[in-house]
């Protein structure tokens, strides 16, 4: 079984007993912590994807690490100007034990292929396949000025002094 959370923005593929980088998380090392915005549970047989969170999918853990990812260094340089810069930056993450993925029975599956042609969204609706140019529209008239080009006037020739 394994599931899709958000975290920090970004989204995580989780299993059980992974351990996973995040952003960093405020608490103590040993910690409990719970993701209930999970976007999808899924397992060999059937999955739950959620709209746009799966109601009542919880993704449990333990904080297991707090500290800092490897250096990234940035350095800017432009040549014959005598420019450069260079700036480190280490960013704070927080490294959870994902120990368990909960579902509350109440949820609907997306592999029961149990909806009729009543239930389905598009019930009732006339469909039409085909290039767009056989779908009649409402033409707009639009009105258009014509413009008129004005004439230049032509300079007088010199008469030649010989």
């Amino acid at each position: 079984m394994y599931a899709v959370i958000e975290s920090g923005g970004k989204q995580y593929r989780v299993s059980e007993g992974d351990l996973i980088n995040l952003e960093r998380f405020k608490g103590e090392v040993g910690e409990q912590v719970r993701f209930d915005r999970v976007l999808l549970i899924a397992d060999g047989k059937s999955s739950h994807l959620g709209n746009p969170f799966v109601p009542g999918g919880v993704v449990s853990g333990t904080i297991a690490e707090q500290g800092k990812q490897d250096k990234v260094v940035v350095f800017k340089f432009k040549r014959r100007k005598g420019y450069r810069r260079k700036k480190g930056h280490r960013q704070l993450v927080t490294t959870i034990q994902v120990e368990k993925i909960t579902l509350s029975k109440s949820t609907k599956s997306q592999a029961d292929p149990k909806q009729t042609a009543e239930e389905s969204p598009m019930a009732g609706k006339e469909v039409r396949l085909g290039p767009t140019s056989e779908i009649p529209t409402q033409e707009k008239k639009v009105a258009t000025k014509k413009k008129v080009a004005a004439k230049k006037k032509v300079a007088a020739k010199k008469a030649d002094l010989k």
